[in-house]
């Protein structure tokens, strides 16, 4: 009966620092402030990815896209949040890659009254997820962190990443701009946990042998 191990954190958002962040990269760039956004976190406010789908069906899951339309970071950079966890074919050994998903969800935290005002401090994340052993974490944890992942010198992750020697990321990949967006989120904690499958789960239900 396979088990697997859970992922669970709390990580505090300087909102704020974010989108102050955008405005500098824009007027460093000329380019808006919704479009570097878009980079940054691989995707539009209402969701849409920075890539279009790889379906011909309009009726689609918009979610059915793959790296391989935007090999050289044009639309969605490297260090973008989502192709940072998600490399989608980004690395050579996509056998390795789609072994190491996980099963996640993440629930805001903290109290937002006045979107007008941008907190620095006191919202975050809690996040929770699943994967039938802890090393395919790596992806989520090297790709979000790491300057080199994936290709090498791409920059840690604009949303999340946290480096103390972060390097400045490429907007878009393919462009000249530099600047560093790093050390936005701070991690307030997180522990590993066993977790039993469903299997085990359903066998306790099972009469004792008697």
């Amino acid at each position: 009966m396979v088990s697997a191990a859970s992922w669970c954190s709390a990580s505090e958002q300087n909102v704020k620092a974010f989108w102050d962040a955008l405005g500098t990269l824009s007027k460093q760039s000329g380019m808006a402030v919704e479009d570097l956004g878009a980079m940054a976190v691989g995707r539009f406010r209402d969701g849409t990815p920075a890539v279009p789908t790889t379906t011909i069906d309009p009726t689609a899951d918009a979610n059915d896209f793959h790296y391989s339309q935007d090999p050289d970071g044009a639309k969605c950079p490297f260090h973008a949040h989502i192709r940072k966890t998600n490399p989608r074919g980004d690395i050579p050994n996509t056998a390795l890659e789609r072994a190491r998903r996980v099963v996640r969800r993440g629930i805001t935290y903290g109290d937002r009254p006045d979107l007008s005002v941008r907190p620095e401090t006191g919202v975050g994340l809690l996040f929770m997820c699943f994967q039938s052993n802890l090393d395919q974490f790596v992806i989520q944890q090297e790709g979000s962190d790491g300057n080199d992942f994936f290709p090498g010198n791409v920059g840690v992750d604009a949303v999340i990443g946290q480096n103390s020697a972060a390097i400045p990321q490429t907007w878009p990949s393919t462009g000249t701009v530099k600047f560093t967006m790093a050390n936005l989120v701070k991690m307030k904690g997180g522990e590993y946990f066993f977790a039993p499958s469903m299997a085990f789960l359903k066998s306790l239900q099972a009469p004792l042998p008697r």
